[in-house]
């Protein structure tokens, strides 16, 4: 968890300071920082929860019916 934090804060530092040097609105820099806080949280429950979340179920409840019906088994 530690070296996640790190990647995203390196990133973060690296735009922050590409933005001030660019001269970018404080809005921008605001939104860009949201955005990598939410990306951090985000990856931060995802490794937390890596053994009880599992993506494969969570794409087959929202695309299986689709693809029963594009195959054609069941309605």
């Amino acid at each position: 968890m530690i070296a996640i934090l790190l990647v995203y804060a390196g990133v973060a530092a690296a735009e922050w300071q590409y933005m001030r040097s660019k001269k970018r609105k404080t809005s921008t820099i605001v939104i860009m920082l949201a955005f990598t806080l939410t990306l951090l949280s985000a990856s931060e429950v995802l490794y937390l929860f890596a053994d009880r979340f599992q993506l494969s179920i969570v794409i087959e409840a929202l695309f299986g019916s689709l693809e029963r019906r594009i195959v054609g088994k069941g309605t």
